[in-house]
């Protein structure tokens, strides 16, 4: 028998092999993966809403009126104009793998993997540009407006918690 006790530590497991411990906790790693990604996902595009205090300037979107975008600041998150990097953001299910006796879960979690209007190696190429700084395509240069570093920051403690929640 297997114990999840309260003081968060697993017994039991010393005894299983290695195919009824995968059976045992595979599912439950799953899940909590998935969880902790889909948390970091939010993040990343709420960190990527809001006003920004960059330039403002006119902008026509899809082909309506012209109005108002502000802009982000260098270091300050991208403000959203039309959301495609918000759109690109998403995350993979939770791939398993096994090497002799260490079992690991893991998901991806950033631009590329969600809904895209474009590919995803442009959605990654856009998102660094951003995340860094660099040379957009008309050749002007882009100071960083840092977004997944400082969510990341933010979110590790609580992902943290959510695994300790499981021993």
């Amino acid at each position: 028998m297997i114990d999840f006790s309260s003081e968060g530590k697993w017994e039991g497991l010393e005894d299983l092999s290695a195919e009824a411990f995968e059976a045992v906790v595979r599912p439950e790693m799953e899940r909590a993966v998935k969880s902790a990604a889909m948390y970091f996902e939010g993040a990343i595009k709420l960190t990527l809403s809001g006003q920004r205090s960059g330039r403002i300037y006119k902008v026509r979107k899809h082909g309506g009126p012209e109005v108002q975008h502000q802009a982000s600041a260098p270091g300050e998150a991208p403000a959203v104009l039309f959301g495609p990097l918000r759109n690109s953001i998403g995350h993979t299910d939770p791939e398993w793998s096994r090497k002799g006796g260490n079992f690991s879960v893991r998901s991806e979690v950033g631009p590329g993997l969600g809904k895209l209007e474009t590919d995803n190696e442009t959605a990654k190429t856009y998102s660094r540009r951003l995340e860094f700084g660099g040379i957009d395509s008309r050749g002007v240069k882009i100071e960083p407006r840092p977004y997944m570093a400082p969510t990341h920051e933010k979110v590790e403690p609580v992902i943290h918690q959510m695994w300790d929640s499981l021993r």
